[in-house]
């Protein structure tokens, strides 16, 4: 992945958020309250053991590390820069070695190594084997570039290139089908669903010297969907990309954040935010030879690239 695409989902760390009620608009009180169809929480919650590779990331997987033996991720991601619309596709599998762990230096658990596999065809396109890394604090609280290993991986449209010849948009409200050969058993296949595409509009009111600035968030698609709702920044002297606000929202296409919420942030040290929004589909896998125990999903995401009103 490309450091400097910073409009791209991020890997955080997903708090335990339940979601349910009525479909109205909901504006919070503050950064711990909830109300009866939104949640929201703070990442990341362990800063001290890893870093993101990549600050945001495009593959919608919510976890540093997923601990499943096989992860398979295929996103269409769209992305608003000022009034300038991207298209882009990432889709990877990563197939991890649970007898080899990889420990953060507080001696938790923090991944796998990744195993190599024969082949991956995404919609009969072989995917790439690509270095599979994160960044893992040392005992000098440095961030170290680490590799796990490999994954697999098609992509266009994410600013650096494509890998193996991935020249079709993403398939939204369809399915993609994947075929995997480990090398040591029948070759494995299935169609993942794809979620309908999600777009979100954002609108500011108030400004931060005034104290007042809030936020609404308003998508398409049918209101009974899930969708998750990230707000990030973007530093001013570094570039860097990092999550702050994880929202998860149900029975509602609107989402308002109001200054209580937003004066968390460090404005004097924000460029801009950047808002995502996801829709997803989890694929449950039978148990079998190839995939074993498995996380396997899709999801439609829309980047916000948003100008902060001093």
């Amino acid at each position: 992945m490309n450091k400097k695409n910073k409009y791209l989902i991020l890997f955080i760390l997903l708090l335990s958020l339940i979601s349910c009620g009525n479909p109205s608009p909901v504006e919070f009180t503050d950064n711990t309250t909830t109300t009866e169809n939104i949640n929201v929480g703070i990442v990341p919650a362990k800063p001290s053991t890893y870093v993101y590779s990549n600050g945001y990331d495009s593959t919608g997987i919510v976890e540093p590390f997923v601990n499943k033996n096989t992860i398979v991720n295929v996103s269409g991601i769209h992305n608003s820069n000022y009034g300038s619309f991207t298209y882009g596709a990432y889709y990877f599998a990563l197939f991890n070695d649970k007898t080899k762990p990889v420990m953060g230096p507080n001696n938790s658990l923090v991944g796998f190594k990744s195993k190599s596999v024969t082949s991956v065809f995404f919609n009969n396109v072989p995917a790439q084997q690509e270095s599979n890394r994160m960044k893992m604090m040392n005992q000098q609280h440095a961030p170290v570039d680490t590799s796990l290993g490999f994954k697999y991986v098609l992509s266009n449209g994410m600013g650096h290139g494509m890998h193996g010849g991935l020249n079709n948009p993403f398939p939204y409200g369809s399915s993609i089908n994947i075929r995997i050969n480990d090398g040591a058993n029948p070759l494995y296949q299935f169609d993942l669903p794809t979620p309908n595409e999600i777009i979100g509009q954002i609108k500011l009111q108030g400004t931060v010297s005034t104290n007042n600035l809030s936020m609404e968030l308003t998508w398409n698609g049918n209101a009974n969907d899930s969708v998750n709702v990230i707000i990030g920044i973007v530093n001013q002297s570094s570039n860097d990309a990092n999550p702050l606000f994880l929202f998860k929202t149900a029975n509602t296409n609107s989402l308002k954040v109001p200054w209580s919420i937003l004066e968390k942030i460090q404005f004097s040290k924000t460029k801009f935010l950047v808002v995502t929004l996801i829709k997803r589909i989890i694929k449950g896998i039978p148990y079998n030879a190839v995939l074993k125990d498995s996380y396997i999903a899709s999801q439609s995401i829309h980047n916000i690239k948003v100008d902060i009103p001093r």
